[in-house]
């Protein structure tokens, strides 16, 4: 959902910059980091969308996922969606937050948390199939 059919880092293109400074001139169009977020979260839709026309899907605030994490999800399972198992101690978080670097922000990019954690960077999207 995040990459929305693109094959770079970003939907808006590759990373040009992996840290906070200077600031990555593809991230800083589509979403909120160390490099442009000034310390806090940013109301949605104040950057650019991807191509399914879904807002801040780079940056801004985590997002949970039902995937269970795994650090050997990707040379266990297939590539391409893999698929979620049996719940583990850590939820995936993807997506970023505005406080994280550059490279974190990557559609790629995956890490993980307990359930039962309090993020104050955190947040969800309520997905629906057809």
């Amino acid at each position: 959902m995040g990459k929305a059919g693109t094959t770079t880092d970003f939907y808006s293109g590759i990373l040009t910059n992996e840290y906070c400074k200077p600031i990555d001139a593809n991230l800083d169009r589509i979403g909120w980091y160390c490099g442009n977020a000034e310390g806090s979260t940013h109301e949605v839709g104040q950057k650019e969308p991807n191509n399914f026309g879904l807002f801040d899907m780079s940056g801004n605030v985590w997002e949970w996922c039902w995937d269970s994490y795994n650090l050997a999800y990707y040379t266990e399972t297939a590539v391409t969606d893999p698929k979620c198992e049996t719940k583990r101690y850590n939820s995936v978080v993807r997506g970023s937050h505005f406080g994280y670097h550059a490279s974190d922000c990557r559609s790629a990019w995956r890490g993980y948390a307990r359930p039962s954690t309090q993020l104050g960077s955190g947040g969800f999207r309520v997905m629906r199939t057809y």
